[in-house]
């Protein structure tokens, strides 16, 4: 009787056991949080779609302006010379904390970022002393840099618009180093003005600018890549997935918690996970870190995405990766008929819930033409006679599919940004 019960209680035991694990293996889903990026996804290999990359490599600055004297601004157009410049910012060594002056000095070089940046992402910390550690944890906006004569020094202010602090150090950069990069090239540099922002030219206040004279872009064509949608299906649903088939042109799979959508004429994916409590903890890691690392396991980069916006808070966040190509972003806008070139991710708790991106690669481009673009002073005034609010004004590229389906047209336009944040199309009226 007694091994009858003992049989018994075993066997309800495993069951219960059996259930628990079912249960928690279909509520699966990593915490980016905890991934050690160090070790290889051996599972994924076979469908690796890009590269690994570092957040650092994904921030680029919006603008690089060279100051050559008062009410005198140059904007750097040299592919060269701007990613030689941020290099060098990036690898500098932080020497001492500096006193900050009021009056923005006349000369110096001004770097605009289109998001906040954590300090800790942007700069190779082994370069900052230990006293001036406590500036780590700041994040900045805006840098400029320029010379104090009487140190003998380069000095580089770097401010945060949104928490109202400006700091200043000086570092390890020969003044001759830094005044080569401040030396005009009427070649490679473009005359520019203040476009809009809290305009007090001798001080360290938010602005941006645009061209004050017409400059030349190219208008071109790239053949595409198609991405393996089935790759990117298995590297999210790897056992016991459903496919639904066509759903209005849509191919559905799903594992009953996690869904891919793939709209094979747009060529774009979208991942859903779905869990049945309203969190799943608070993260502990910034929210671009989680993004890129959250990409970097699934599928890896392709071309060349920067970060363009961010949001994070208590309960999770968003992240939005614009693509670059000759050196321009391809701005999302509302009405865009293709779809939009970029990466989004959103997460809530530690877990990604929903992650976009194109399933196409760039390839090989072919010239076409070489339009000249109206001087950004000529659209804000445009824009002004519209009674359009800007808050922004950028040049960038439009995309459009070719009428053979493959190849992507870039066609050079003006973009510029609402009082909500949400870039737009500029067109003349």
């Amino acid at each position: 009787m007694r091994y009858e019960r003992l049989k018994t209680l075993v066997l309800i035991s495993l069951v219960v056991l059996s259930g628990w694990l079912t249960y928690q293996l279909w509520i699966f889903q990593p915490k980016i949080d905890d991934l050690d990026m160090g070790k290889e996804d051996k599972g994924a290999d076979h469908v690796r779609l890009g590269d690994q990359r570092k957040i650092v490599d994904l921030l680029r600055p919006s603008q690089m302006v060279i100051h050559s004297g008062p009410s005198q601004y140059y904007l750097i157009n040299s592919k060269e010379k701007s990613e030689n410049l941020l290099s060098d910012i990036k690898k500098s060594k932080w020497v001492e904390m500096a006193e900050n002056v009021d009056e923005m000095p006349s000369e110096g070089i001004e770097v605009i970022f289109p998001v906040s940046v954590p300090v800790t992402m942007l700069f190779e910390q082994s370069n900052v002393e230990e006293e001036i550690g406590f500036v780590k944890e700041k994040v900045l906006d805006r840098l400029f840099l320029y010379e104090d004569e009487e140190k003998d020094a380069v000095l580089m202010q770097f401010t945060s618009d949104n928490e109202d602090e400006v700091h200043t150090v000086s570092i390890e950069m020969s003044r001759a180093h830094f005044e080569a990069y401040l030396a005009v090239d009427e070649k490679s540099e473009v005359r520019a003005e203040i476009g809009g922002g809290d305009v007090q030219e001798d001080t360290f206040s938010p602005r941006w600018y645009v061209t004050a004279e017409a400059i030349e872009m190219d208008r071109y064509e790239r053949y595409i890549d198609r991405l393996s949608a089935d790759g990117m299906t298995k590297l999210f649903l790897e056992d016991g997935v459903i496919t639904k088939g066509n759903v209005n042109g849509n191919r559905i799979s799903t594992d009953g918690r996690r869904t891919v959508t793939v709209d094979a004429v747009q060529n774009f994916l979208e991942y859903d996970y779905q869990l049945s409590v309203e969190s799943d903890g608070e993260p502990d890691t910034h929210i671009l870190e989680s993004s890129v690392s959250f990409i970097n396991l699934f599928g890896g980069w392709t071309d060349q995405y920067m970060v363009g916006h961010w949001t994070m808070n208590t309960y999770g966040g968003e992240v939005e990766f614009y693509l670059y190509d000759n050196g321009y972003p391809i701005f999302p806008y509302p009405g865009m008929k293709e779809p939009p070139m970029k990466m989004w991710i959103k997460r809530e708790g530690t877990s990604v819930r929903r992650y976009e991106r194109p399933l196409i690669r760039l390839g090989q481009s072919i010239q076409i033409s070489k339009p000249l673009m109206s001087p950004g002073v000529d659209v804000l005034t445009e824009l002004d006679r519209q009674k359009v609010t800007v808050t922004d004004l950028k040049l960038g590229y439009d995309v459009k599919l070719s009428v053979e389906a493959d190849r992507l047209i870039f066609e050079p336009r003006w973009f510029y940004k609402d009082d909500d944040g949400v870039w737009h199309r500029f067109l003349w009226d």
